[in-house]
């Protein structure tokens, strides 16, 4: 005999089911640590992508597969508290029984009509709309999950690989026609106005941008565009230099700029130094000389700043340059370096385009002055290259140097510049990274569990009011031996609708029953109306289970006799 307990059947309701439960919490929690883990990464890789996917693609499999696989268990134990509610028909009572499959449960759906009310559902109609709800909900669940997140394009970050890289071509420059090269080398530094000198502090440079220590030195650092997509760009670790020196003297005569020369006191003598054109007040004058005799890669730079004439006719923001200053300096600019190594020489940038940088701000397109030694360029009060207080010699080092510095780097991003493909280089492609919508991730993740969570309570505190046998075909056919006995040794072939016709689909209920027995064992069986007399109303009682039901012998019908005849002689082959 064995003994029937509802919180010892509970208990093992529990062991048996809370194990999905707890795999479905650590799918759920293992999915958020995946995209958790990839969404920190600045950048993703193709390798990295695929393997992203995979175990994406594999846990979302995992958690459907365990989701499924709990709800066919559920199904299993709802089933016999269903199937002990009420007589029903046979054929509406084998679909209860095997309401794990959900073409059963959609073939429930429609054959448990309620033949009192038939347009009312019936219970057993709304608890399979029911289930197949939280079928769908699930199953969508899980399937939006890969909706809230999505891998795009980084905007900030992109990766290497080693092939063909764009660069920019700065000894393009020289076309040959070296008056005309030297006024355009002077535009491209006018234009690199908008480029930001950052400080030499910063750990990122970014476009049209470079390094400046404010006192006449810059350093700037390359970009490299994609050869096939210029689109992509990334930061290199080559980098071109300026370094530019000044000496300041006071201008003791023409210091307004209104003469053809000033006079300068260079701290021994007064110098005379004649000017190819006036600047006027409170302009600035830069010759850039080209018998420069500095260095191979340098330039001498002479500049006047005019000093403001003291009067209401002129601009009170002038009025601060109260003396005027004469400069001579030089502006060197380096070759191309790298920092973790050596360069081929396809990065090098020739001396004479170095020249035709250092001296940027004094070319223009006027014809050579000083009997033909230098070029001059003026740039008035109004210039964004004037001062508007007396300039000590660092802050003119400082113009020079950031000059020849801009036209670089405007030159290094703009698209009508000359560039050549080096094959032998880091060429950036395009990286991607993890965009999350964690409000609606984070919430379809907390859910699942939580669903899954509560159906099993539900399940278990309803389905624990029956004697939830095992599902074991051993067990089920012992249930139906007693019920399938009437059909004798015959009907071994026939299938389950041919039994329920043969059966006249009578109608039946898994119950429980007092035996007659000295020991008063109950016994649990499938009972026929009208057959096997009235069976125990009420949920199944607590005790002793193993006895016998007394039930009426089976009685033969003709029809049943003929149909079971009809069936015997026909090929087995029919029925497979």
């Amino acid at each position: 005999m064995t003994e029937f307990r509802r919180t010892r059947q509970r208990n093992r309701l529990w062991r048996l089911t809370i194990g999905e439960w707890f795999n479905t919490l650590v799918l759920c929690v293992s999915y958020f640590g995946i995209i958790y883990a990839y969404s920190r990464k600045p950048t993703i890789s193709v390798p990295q992508r695929r393997v992203f996917n995979a175990l994406t693609t594999g846990n979302s499999l995992l958690l459907g597969v365990n989701l499924a696989a709990s709800l066919r268990s559920y199904a299993k134990l709802v089933r016999w508290r269903m199937l002990a509610v009420c007589y029903r028909p046979l054929e509406t009572f084998d679909l209860v029984m095997g309401c794990d499959s959900l073409m059963n449960v959609l073939k429930l759906l429609w054959k448990a009509r309620d033949t009192k009310h038939k347009f009312l559902p019936s219970r057993t109609q709304i608890l399979c709309f029911l289930w197949l709800l939280v079928h769908m909900a699930i199953t969508i669940l899980v399937g939006i999950i890969g909706l809230n997140y999505n891998l795009d394009t980084s905007p900030d970050y992109v990766l290497l690989k080693h092939g063909s890289v764009s660069i920019v071509d700065l000894d393009a420059l020289s076309t040959g026609h070296y008056l005309m090269d030297l006024s355009t080398v002077q535009n491209w530094g006018v234009t690199g106005e908008i480029t930001q000198p950052l400080d030499m502090s910063s750990s990122r440079e970014y476009q049209s941008s470079y390094f400046s220590s404010f006192d006449g030195q810059t350093l700037y650092y390359f970009q490299d565009s994609n050869a096939a997509d210029y689109q992509q760009k990334t930061v290199s670790t080559r980098y071109i230099s300026t370094y530019a020196s000044c000496d300041a003297y006071k201008v003791v005569e023409g210091q307004y700029g209104n003469l053809s020369y000033i006079v300068y006191d260079d701290g021994q003598k007064d110098v005379n130094q004649s000017l190819p054109a006036p600047p006027g007040p409170a302009g600035l004058l830069v010759l850039s000389m080209l018998n420069s005799t500095c260095g191979s890669r340098c330039v001498d730079v002479r500049s006047f700043q005019a000093a403001s004439v003291p009067t209401n006719t002129v601009d009170d923001d002038s009025d601060t340059i109260l003396e005027g200053r004469f400069f001579l300096c030089n502006n060197t600019v380096s070759q191309v370096g790298e920092d973790t190594g050596t360069l081929p020489a396809d990065y090098s940038v020739s001396d004479l385009t170095a020249r035709m940088l250092a001296g940027a701000i004094g070319w223009s397109d006027n014809p050579p002055v000083l009997g033909g030694i230098a070029l001059s360029n003026t740039y008035t009060n109004f210039s964004n290259y004037g001062f508007t207080t007396i300039p000590s010699k660092s802050d003119m080092a400082n113009a020079i140097s950031s000059f020849s510095m801009g036209a670089i780097a405007i030159m290094d991003s703009s698209n009508a510049m000359t560039r050549k493909n080096v094959t032998d280089g880091e060429t950036p492609i395009a990286a991607q990274v993890l965009r999350v919508h964690w409000s609606y991730a984070g919430a379809i993740l907390a859910v699942i569990p939580f669903i899954h969570f509560w159906t099993l309570m539900a399940v278990i505190v309803w389905a624990n009011k029956a004697i939830i046998k095992d599902d074991t075909p051993l067990a089920i056919a012992k249930l139906y031996f007693t019920f399938l006995s009437q059909l004798g040794d015959r009907g071994c072939l026939l299938r389950g609708e041919q039994i329920v016709q043969t059966l006249h689909n009578p109608q039946v209920v898994y119950g429980w029953r007092t035996s007659l027995e000295h020991d008063g064992a109950m016994h649990v069986d499938i009972f026929q109306k009208d057959r096997d007399g009235p069976r125990a109303s009420g949920p199944f009682v607590e005790g002793w289970y193993d006895g016998k039901s007394k039930t009426s012998k089976p009685v033969r019908s003709e029809a049943g006799l003929g149909q079971r005849r009809r069936y015997r002689d026909i090929d087995a082959a029919d029925y497979f």
